[in-house]
């Protein structure tokens, strides 16, 4: 779970271990994005994320990259970097028809036992997308989730996000060519904090 939720400490052991796992997170995030990317049959894109929690930027960084293995089926690759906690998962997706995804994943994270299992559903339309994903990691309280659900009628891209660590709110985007800059006022009732968040995404 990233650190905007742990407020235990973490001995000097369990943080060497912790910064050996993200060496081998990030080898294994650049062997699998360059292996679901391979050839033309593939999408790939990243994301910088900074969002202010109690008068403080916390940056976060995604890759997102699939791969057609056929008409219906494929394979996804996801990973995520923040302060001092790190993740990738890999799994196998089916399309339902042209618009709508579902996808398992499996993967590793920089805390507990490692394993880390996700699921997510996407539909894509012609002017409106929506992205719902899970987590679940060692723990209760070890879980993750995030839907979104975005409009572009014209230019700008409005939409709504609830997303844990981050809150629930608007979101307002504009494309500009491969890359889109989007803000977001969130509100986390977990912690109770407003948490407001600007995306930056770009295909790669």
């Amino acid at each position: 779970l990233p650190p905007t939720y742990k407020v235990a400490q973490v001995p000097n052991k369990i943080k060497m271990k912790n910064m050996n796992l993200n060496r081998l997170i990030l080898i294994l995030t650049c062997i699998t994005f360059f292996t679901v990317i391979s050839d033309a049959q593939s999408y790939a894109n990243m994301q910088h994320d900074v969002k202010v929690v109690d008068s403080k930027a916390v940056v976060t960084a995604t890759i997102y990259a699939e791969k057609n293995l056929g008409k219906r089926l494929g394979v996804n690759a996801y990973s995520l970097l923040t302060e001092g906690w790190a993740e990738v998962l890999i799994g196998p997706y089916y399309k339902i028809n042209d618009a709508i995804t579902f996808g398992v994943q499996i993967g590793m994270e920089t805390a507990g036992t490692n394993l880390r299992y996700g699921a997510s559903v996407t539909y894509f339309g012609i002017k409106a997308s929506c992205l719902i994903f899970l987590e679940k990691g060692q723990g209760a309280n070890n879980y993750f989730y995030s839907a979104a659900y975005n409009y572009q009628p014209k230019k700008l891209i409005y939409g709504i996000l609830a997303q844990r660590t981050y809150g629930v709110g608007p979101t307002i985007g504009y494309p500009i060519k491969d890359i889109t800059i989007k803000f977001a006022p969130l509100y986390d009732f977990e912690v109770k904090k407003f948490q407001p968040t600007l995306f930056l995404k770009w295909v790669l």
